[in-house]
């Protein structure tokens, strides 16, 4: 499979969209995409215009050009929306000090659009949900993902104090 997604990465890169280039997140997401197309006919192939059709059409525009400022913007959308949606969890990671951590954890979920953070059965479900809601949503189905996920597990995450809760972010969910 590392040849399959060596020579989908480079199609990609290297040919189609020079002015990307490659970027760590795209490999999460293309061999997830070789997986699940595994054993098709012109498997490699659809999993190449799959992968072109979520970052050229489903995902922000600069979402992984060098600036990765479409995830770092997510990011920062998402602690707006936990403010707005998870007041007592952000309040909580605001006192602790480690609101300015979070962006680390987040920025990992969005580029790899949830690859290792989720069991695959329920990965595929969210992408579904982005495949049928992308062009009219973006990546609306991502934000609410990460606010599921905090507030599943906002009580353990209320218990932490800020080295844990530090500790805990830094592996968070794996």
């Amino acid at each position: 499979g590392v040849e399959m997604l060596r020579r989908l990465l480079r199609a990609y890169c290297a040919g189609r969209h020079l002015h990307i280039g490659y970027c760590q997140g795209m490999n999460f997401v293309a061999a997830m995409l070789l997986t699940v197309m595994h054993g098709e006919t012109d498997g490699e192939e659809k999993a190449f215009w799959m992968f072109a059709l979520i970052v050229e059409r489903l995902l922000p525009a600069d979402y992984y050009e060098q600036s990765l400022m479409g995830v770092r913007i997510d990011s920062q959308v998402l602690i707006t929306l936990m403010k707005e949606r998870l007041p007592s969890l952000h309040a909580h990671f605001e006192a602790s000090g480690v609101l300015p951590l979070l962006p680390i954890v987040t920025t990992q979920w969005f580029i790899a659009l949830f690859v290792f953070w989720l069991p695959t059965e329920s990965l595929m479900r969210l992408w579904d949900c982005f495949y049928f809601e992308g062009l009219k949503n973006k990546n609306k189905i991502f934000f609410r993902a990460a606010l599921t996920l905090f507030k599943l597990h906002e009580k353990e995450l209320k218990q932490l104090d800020d080295v844990q809760a530090s500790a805990m972010l830094a592996q968070f969910w794996r």
